[in-house]
Parts: structure tokens; sequence; C-alpha cells
């Protein structure tokens, strides 16, 4: 029998197997079931079935594979060897890819002019103390690094209640701006399964993919931050009108950060980009 002109590319071996015992009489029906669940806690028998046997093949697949790199040791670092440098050529492919976009937009991005006026300075008094705490507490399922640098931010950061040009409070894509042209520091970039890191290394942090999944990476790091310090951020607001100056939109929070003359003018040039998707604010040349 011929195999498929098409198999899927992942894990092609075991379908090239299933396809090869396949007969013209053969029917299959393939039935997606949902690993890792508490199929023993479920009141659904037909739940509990797929768990238990789902589980049970689970456990068969790790012990094959733990005995065939006990016996095969040179095969399992060679499959190791491999898998790390095709790791090495997918982040270097999307090294190259965000050279190229940083080439062709920073023409957009640094000649962008607007009606609007660069927002002013913060005036009165502080109110706001943002709490701090120690290494250890931090969460220990996503980077580290990442962690300590966006807690370090947060807490040297000074909030008023409004600026002289009475805005009285600021979105998460301008605090992510001001994080990022701040601290030279990008998300790890977010996958399918958690963070892509280098030479399986959690702390590594490497270059995210869009803007947006940025903002959607850092918005998930300051999350995990706040359930170990309660009080993070002033009060969450669903809209933050100092977006409309921009003529943008976004939730945010109340209260205004302190921010230089210099970061104060690449954030509103940044913001008041003619185009509707914000892109990376970079700092190469600032």
């Amino acid at each position: 029998m011929k195999l498929p002109i098409h198999l899927p590319e992942e894990e092609r071996d075991l379908w090239s197997l299933f396809a090869l015992a396949l007969t013209e009489k053969s029917r299959v029906e393939i039935v997606k079931t949902k690993a890792h669940t508490e199929w023993a806690k479920n009141g659904d028998a037909q739940v509990r079935f797929e768990g238990f046997y789902n589980d049970l093949a689970d456990s068969a697949a790790k012990t094959v594979i733990a005995t065939f790199a006990g016996c095969f040791p040179k095969y399992d670092e060679m499959c190791r060897a491999y898998l790390k440098q095709l790791s090495f050529a997918k982040h270097m492919a999307k090294f190259h890819a965000r050279i190229g976009e940083f080439a062709s937009l920073k023409p957009t991005v640094n000649n962008v002019e607007s009606d609007g006026a660069v927002v002013g300075n913060v005036i009165g008094h502080p109110f706001f103390a943002t709490p701090t705490c120690d290494d250890d507490e931090l969460p220990q399922d996503l980077s580290r690094s990442f962690l300590i640098v966006l807690r370090n931010w947060i807490v040297d950061l000074e909030w008023y209640e409004n600026t002289e040009d009475s805005l009285h409070d600021i979105s998460w894509h301008e605090l992510f701006g001001c994080f990022l042209i701040s601290t030279h520091t990008f998300p790890p970039v977010l996958a399918k399964h958690g963070e892509v890191t280098l030479e399986d290394n959690e702390d590594a942090i490497v270059y995210t993919h869009t803007f947006t999944q940025g903002l959607k990476t850092w918005r998930r790091y300051v999350r995990a931050i706040e359930k170990v310090i309660p009080n993070l951020l002033p009060r969450k607001i669903p809209s933050a009108e100092s977006m409309t100056r921009w003529k943008r939109k976004g939730p945010g929070v109340v209260g205004r950060i302190y921010q230089s003359v210099e970061l104060r003018n690449i954030i509103h040039q940044w913001l008041a980009s003619p185009t509707k998707r914000l892109s990376w604010p970079f700092w190469g040349d600032m």
C-alpha cells in the first residue's frame, strides 16, 4: 500500500506506521480527547473512560521513551542535539525577520506628525505608593529575569493624580510603551504552550512576534506579580480617556506616572502614528 501524499509533519514517523497499517477495508474515526483532566471526579462515565485510557496511553508512551533512551544513549544524544539546532535555526529566522521589520518601520515611526500636543508634565504630589516584594516571592513558573525587571520598573514608578493639561489616567498601551523604552527589555516570546526560550533557559528574553502579542504577554506578567503584591497598581478602568488624545482607545488605570520630557516626546510620536496598528517603539535611535 502506498503512503498518502500528505502526512502531518509532527510525529510523522508514527503517522507513517499508522498509514501503512491501513487496508482498503479500514475504517478510521479520530476523536479528540482532552488530556490531563481530573476525570476521576467527573460524573460523566464517557469522560472517565476517555480520561483513564488517555492517562494509561500517556504513561505507556513515557515508559517506552524512557526505556529506549536508556538503551540507546548515543541516539538519544543525537536527537537532542538535532532538536537544539532546529530550535536555534527557528530563533535565527525570527531574528532576521525582526531586523527586516525594524528596517522597514524606522522611516514611518521616526517621522510621524500629529496635530495633538505632547502630554504635559505631572503636577502636585504622588498619591500612590507601590508595595514591593523579595525575589523569592515572585512566581516560579515564569521567566524570573523578566519578572525582576518588570517588578523593579513598577516599584520605581511615581504616580500622580493628573498632568498640567488635565489628563488623569494612563492606558495599558502607554504604560507598556514606557516600560519598553525605559528598560530596553522585550517580553519573552509567547508560544502555544508557554515561553519559547533559548537552550532551555527559562530566563532567556527574546523579541516577541508582534506588539499586540508582546502587550498580552506583558499584561500576563503584571497579573502574575499582582497575585503576590496586592494593590500593585492604582485602580483599573475599562477605558482610558488619555488615549483619545491620539484618537485611540483602550483600558488603563487611574493616575499618571512621571515621564521625562524625552520619554513624553517619544511616547507621543509613537502613539500619534497614523497607522491603526501600533508598531514596536524601537529604541535604537533614542
